[in-house]
């Protein structure tokens, strides 16, 4: 999800839910761009991303991060519930264009504007030794 191209991005959503899901061998160190994205990739751009809900997501074998923010627009009302994450950083490459080398984390983000719950999250064979990359200001609330 992006405010990258133009439109009403999220401006009048009232909610909107991904559930059920199972998402295997996704993300990459390197993209059309150069850069990397996690298996879910949530990305502010221009304006915020507001009102979404992840809710029973199972994500298998990421290539880089499981679950990435990104960006200056901002995140708010974004909740992750039953959540099991296992296995990232798979391709090896541990270098990125936003900071300095990190390995693969479960929840990894490059923005300090936003805020986002996770309610249930199991985590397994996750590269990065910390579990999590948050960058300073972006508020993570892990019930």
């Amino acid at each position: 999800m992006n405010t990258t191209f133009p439109g009403a991005h999220f401006n009048n959503n009232t909610g909107i839910l991904f559930s059920d899901t199972t998402i295997i061998n996704s993300g990459t160190s390197q993209d059309l761009y150069n850069g990397e994205r996690g298996a879910i990739d949530l990305e502010a751009s221009i304006d915020p991303i507001k009102n979404v809900t992840f809710t029973n997501i199972d994500i298998i074998n990421t290539q880089r991060d499981a679950i990435q923010f990104g960006y200056g627009g901002g995140f708010s009302n974004i909740v992750f519930n039953n959540i099991i994450i296992n296995g990232t950083g798979l391709d090896g490459v541990t270098t990125s264009r936003f900071s300095g080398a990190h390995k693969g984390a479960a929840i990894y983000t490059y923005t300090g504007n936003g805020a986002t719950t996770f309610n249930n999250l199991t985590t397994s064979n996750i590269a990065y030794p910390d579990l999590y990359y948050i960058q300073s200001g972006f508020g993570l609330t892990i019930q």
